[in-house]
């Protein structure tokens, strides 16, 4: 098994951040969700509408092909944070919450298609959304993923900064101090982030999560798969599932960890999956995940 690695910052061993979707390209994404809030006779409301998302960078080259962008699990997290803020005019209405509360996005469970939506403009929507209490939960299809939102009535700002918050809403992170143990399936690093962190909305910290997670575990995957870099191919995120802690704690903010529990190889045509399920926390977010790419042909 591979000795334990270490690096200053995570771009020394994937490179350049610029040129990396989980570096930097998906903060160039922008998301767009439309839907309507239909009542049903048993307090619950259907959804139904079209989401689309318009990539400013391209997302570069692979192995000499030019990559396609799809539809992407940070991608789905900030449109259900849409969802709940747009939501926000029915639940007022309803006397479910004042103009001193917000609707903030607490946990999410997205899990990909069999195949990626790569038409990414006027993609249906449809789903459920319940209220118990003081929560919400959102059933949600976008295009091929499925996915579940919880969110949660707090004290915060009238929405009408909502379009700000979700411009806002994806991070730039750095991570250093990369500690990769191969032998024990681990990964860590310290995050950077510019942001104070009691001013993130829960979408934010999801993101966060995912955009550290995916970096360190990538590495985790080629060192345990025996592959170099340049012959990783790009991260497929079968399934993701966060919850956001309800104390924000510095220290779980600023480490970022994750574990694989499981690991499969799943043929598929002329080409075979590595595929590994595992767990992680940072940026005050635990998860776990199931995440494959293509194994290089020998």
């Amino acid at each position: 098994m591979t000795n334990i690695t270490t690096a200053a910052t995570i771009d020394e061993v994937l490179g350049e951040s610029s040129s990396r979707f989980f570096g930097a390209i998906y903060r160039t994404a922008q998301q767009d969700i439309s839907v309507q809030f239909t009542p049903r006779w048993d307090g619950s409301w259907g959804i139904s509408g079209k989401a689309s998302v318009h990539y400013v960078t391209s997302w570069g080259e692979r192995r000499g092909k030019q990559r396609i962008p799809h539809l992407s699990t940070i991608d789905a997290v900030l449109m259900l944070a849409q969802l709940g803020r747009k939501f926000y005019d029915e639940a007022f209405q309803a006397g479910f919450c004042s103009e001193l509360e917000i609707i903030n996005i607490t946990h999410v469970m997205v899990r990909a298609g069999s195949a990626p939506d790569e038409d990414l403009n006027n993609m249906p929507v449809s789903g459920e959304l319940a209220i118990e209490d003081r929560a919400i939960q959102a059933r949600v299809q976008i295009g091929n993923m499925y996915t579940i939102a919880d969110y949660r009535v707090e004290a915060g700002e009238n929405h009408a900064n909502s379009a700000a918050i979700i411009s806002e809403a994806t991070p730039k992170i750095g991570l250093t101090d990369v500690v990769i143990d191969p032998a024990a399936g681990r990964a860590t690093a310290t995050v950077e982030i510019a942001e104070p962190i009691n001013s993130l909305p829960g979408e934010s910290l999801l993101v966060a999560n995912i955009i550290a997670c995916s970096q360190i575990g990538q590495v985790l995957m080629a060192m345990l798969d025996g592959i170099p870099r340049e012959k990783s191919n790009t991260l497929w995120m079968r399934k993701y599932e966060g919850w956001v802690s309800e104390s924000l704690g510095e220290d779980s903010f600023l480490k970022a960890d994750v574990v694989s529990d499981e690991h499969l190889l799943l043929p598929v045509k002329e080409e075979k999956l590595s595929i590994y399920n595992g767990h992680g926390s940072g940026c005050n977010v635990d998860c776990e995940y199931s995440i494959a790419h293509v194994l290089p042909h020998q």
